[in-house]
């Protein structure tokens, strides 16, 4: 799925008003997209783009996985990776949203990737002090 580079989102309108032209998460996009209740807006040429992999839309005519989807360990815990700070801004979202889940919620006014990159490093804090808390 292609994204406007320096925003990291999808351009998508409704078909009530096809003139109104707004960006969206990739995984809301594919969601709504999916649904039919929005549609794909054509990316002008002179937009810098880049391409993501979004789970149920790049794998909607083939089973391949691609990209960097979060790996969950045997214990039930999202991997995190030790350069996890040098991933894409989208890598760092799917690592956040499957950190929370259903309670992603990113607050009024915040900047994705900075709240992204924050949940990450709360929970890097959480199992380091709870680690700690179990060695005692």
């Amino acid at each position: 799925m292609k994204v406007v580079k320096s925003t990291g989102l999808v351009p998508v309108f409704d078909e009530r008003n096809k003139d109104h032209v707004f960006g969206v998460m990739p995984d809301v996009a594919v969601e709504h997209l999916l649904s039919g209740r929005l549609f794909l807006f054509d990316i002008p040429k002179n937009v810098e783009t880049e391409e993501v992999h979004v789970a149920g839309w790049d794998d909607r005519d083939s089973k391949k996985n691609k990209g960097e989807a979060p790996v969950i360990s045997e214990a039930g815990l999202v991997e995190i990776p030790d350069d996890w700070e040098t991933k894409h801004h989208m890598t760092k979202n799917k690592l956040a949203n499957s950190i929370l889940g259903e309670a992603y919620k990113l607050p009024e006014g915040a900047k994705t990737s900075e709240y992204d990159e924050t949940v990450i490093r709360e929970e890097i804090a959480r199992r380091a002090a709870a680690a700690e808390e179990n060695q005692s």
